[in-house]
Formats: structure tokens, sequence, C-alpha cells
């Protein structure tokens, strides 16, 4: 399902990589790669023969993943990457916290959510913040872009009782009105 929470993962694999470290993106099965998003990631595959993670290895997790089997019978390091603080519980297959599920560290994107973090599931939290890619404003020289926002919104955040859409939207419709070029 495209996510930008998915694709956050990516971009931090491509800034480590740039950076020099050895990272790649791992999956549970190959061949799976997202088609909404053009790769130079490398991809790591969980049911390869030759995946063999050592006790030197970080595996950073998101959320919703993080009592899985593969996470936690991972032999190295394990840092949990929290993106969205209401999957926290259904990533924690019913533990109260990222401790007891053998984590030391964890990542937050937000300062709330790093709040949360601390002050719930018993892990300091380090801000790593969110960005906009650059692959969100590429285009070809001869085409025009509108000057439009769009907001969708995962169906899971509204049934989750979550009114992260109707603020954004206040929010935006106020921002927008103030720019007459631009639509809503």
């Amino acid at each position: 399902e495209p996510s930008w929470g998915v694709g956050m993962l990516y971009e931090h694999v491509a800034l480590l990589r740039r950076d020099g470290f050895a990272a790649c993106v791992l999956h549970h099965r190959r061949p799976f790669r997202p088609f909404w998003r053009t790769l130079d990631e490398p991809l790591g595959y969980l049911d390869d023969r030759d995946y063999s993670p050592t006790a030197d290895d970080l595996l950073v997790v998101p959320e919703i993943l993080a009592a899985t089997d593969a996470a936690v019978t991972f032999p190295g390091r394990r840092i949990v990457f929290v993106q969205g603080s209401f999957l926290v519980l259904r990533g924690l297959g019913g533990r109260d916290g990222y401790p007891d599920l053998g984590y030391r560290a964890a990542m937050a994107v937000l300062p709330h959510v790093a709040h949360v973090v601390e002050r719930h599931f018993g892990l300091g939290a380090t801000l790593i913040p969110p960005f906009v890619a650059p692959l969100f404003f590429e285009r070809h020289e001869t085409e025009r872009r509108e000057q439009r926002v769009l907001l969708v919104s995962k169906p899971g955040y509204a049934a989750a009782g979550l009114p992260d859409e109707p603020i954004a939207a206040s929010l935006l419709e106020r921002a927008i009105a103030r720019r007459p070029t631009w639509r809503f």
C-alpha cells in the first residue's frame, strides 16, 4: 500500500548509503518492491537463503512491526522507528513497552510522538524529523504545475477516531485562503 511512512524508510536508507553506511531495506518475502516509487536502494529479503544477520548488525523496525518474529529474533541491536504513535499498541503485540521486546532505543518523527514513546512505552526517543523527499518535486522542465494542495488520509486514521484529517483540512484551508492563486 503506498505510504510515505514506507517512503521514509527508503529515503533514510538512501541517506545512510550516501554517507557511507552499508544499509538496505529489508522485506519479508522476495520479490516485493514498492510499485509506487522508483528505487535505487538495495533490497534484502528475510526469505533469502543467504540472509544471515550478525550481532554486529543494526535493525531499524517500524513501530507496526516491533513484535514480529523477524524483529524479535534478530541477533543484533534493534531500534524502533515510531512514525505514527497510534500504531504503537498494535505493533507491541500485547506487550507493555519496547524494553519487553528487547529494544534499547527509539526514533520518533515528531516531538509529541517522542513524548508518547518516552512517557508510555519505556524508551527515550531521538527525534528524527520528517521531510519531503526531492522525488515529490520532480517534474519535466516543460510542465507547469498547478498551485494546488491535495489532502488524502488513510482510512485507518478516521476509523481509529483520530482527528488528523479535519485538523489538517482546517489549517490548510486557512493557509490557502491567503494565497489567491492556490487551490485546496
